[in-house]
């Protein structure tokens, strides 16, 4: 048996995007949105510029099959079950496999939504609702009846409202601004070719850096060019990651039905990733506790969930871990229980020295989250 983070997202997704590919199997008024939606969905993740096939999906999830009233064709409004079943062409149960599938991958389309939609900063957030216990194809395919099979398609509670939705939208725009302004830190802290001495600016970079990744520890100013040069490079890889376009935000929807003790532990995180792209695609899962606001945190509400964003990402994109479980809240400061060398690829201080770049840290935050515990 497949381990529980094999059943990810991107498996749904690539069995919705296979049950989309002959749009002549659905009913014809829904052919044109099939086909822009199997367009939409890319080997890697989903393509910004068909967008609008999402909204149509959502406007035609309760139009049944058009009716002809004098000379003009109307769509009558139907509860959103019968409508995503008569767009794969059934009208009545049983309820075949095939069609199950298809249907399926209409539903998972319905509670998709790209927000963020200009600059660097697009996000993709899929909100399936909070009936589902398992992805939409999955869910479907083993659905014990017909009502079942029903049910879960005409229901409508999605995990992430539409507040929630503002908001990841807004933490991911931030966590790009605090990335980029950490860049421009990392490449004035690089000293340059034939420079005569140290100015101000270099300075006050390098003394960032050291803050967060070398603390006490004994290095080189050379030591401290490559540091920041590694650096750079990998801020850079997370904005450009998030600007492609197929960047992605949901929950792990299997973990709504978490047995076991490792199931629970990432059902009551933050959020998680599975490391270095994993699988295939660049997706984060926002867990149960994301937007709480934890009495023993250091930054709370947006500010900490930019921070969680930047912390996933730096895990996704860069290979950063989870030293011995350090986080800011544990302590993060460079010292002898804590090297520099495990701080350098540590996700919350690559976060926490974003945070500090963008200028969103008081001397309080960094007396708290520098601790040498």
């Amino acid at each position: 048996m497949a381990a529980w983070y094999d059943r990810h997202f991107k498996n749904d997704y690539d069995q919705n995007r296979k049950a989309l590919k002959d749009a002549t199997a659905f009913e014809p008024s829904w052919r044109p949105t099939v086909v822009e939606l199997h367009d939409m969905m890319s080997r890697d993740g989903y393509d910004p510029t068909h967008d609008a096939a999402l909204m149509r999906t959502r406007r035609k999830a309760t139009e049944g099959p058009p009716t002809t009233l004098g000379a003009r064709a109307t769509a009558p409004t139907v509860a959103e079950d019968v409508g995503l079943l008569a767009a794969v062409g059934v009208a009545a149960d049983p309820i075949p496999p095939v069609p199950r599938a298809r249907a399926a991958a209409l539903k998972a389309a319905r509670h998709t939504y790209l927000l963020n939609r200009a600059g660097n900063s697009q996000v993709w957030i899929h909100a399936l609702p909070r009936q589902f216990t398992d992805w939409a194809s999955h869910a479907l395919a083993d659905a014990s009846t017909p009502a079942a099979v029903r049910t879960l398609l005409k229901s409508s509670g999605e995990h992430f409202n539409a507040l929630d939705r503002k908001n990841l939208a807004s933490a991911v725009q931030q966590a790009m601004a605090w990335c980029q302004k950490a860049g421009m830190v990392l490449t004035g802290a690089v000293t340059p070719p034939g420079a005569s001495g140290p100015s101000a600016p270099r300075t006050a970079a390098r003394e960032l850096v050291r803050r967060w990744f070398v603390g006490r520890d004994a290095v080189t100013e050379g030591d401290t060019d490559a540091l920041a040069r590694m650096l750079a490079a990998g801020f850079k890889s997370l904005v450009a990651a998030v600007g492609r376009g197929k960047f992605l935000l949901t929950d792990f929807v299997p973990l709504r039905a978490a047995s076991t003790a490792e199931e629970r532990r990432f059902f009551d995180s933050e959020a998680f990733t599975l490391r270095s792209r994993y699988e295939g695609m660049d997706v984060v899962y926002v867990e149960s506790n994301f937007f709480a606001r934890d009495a023993g945190g250091v930054i709370f509400d947006q500010d900490n969930w930019t921070r969680i964003i930047v912390h996933e990402l730096s895990h996704l994109v860069a290979g950063t871990v989870d030293h011995d479980a350090r986080y800011a809240h544990s302590g993060i400061g460079v010292h002898a229980g804590f090297p520099s060398s495990k701080a350098v690829d540590n996700a919350d201080n690559w976060a926490f020295f974003a945070a500090d770049c963008a200028g969103v840290l008081t001397a309080g935050h960094r007396l708290q989250a520098l601790a040498e515990r």
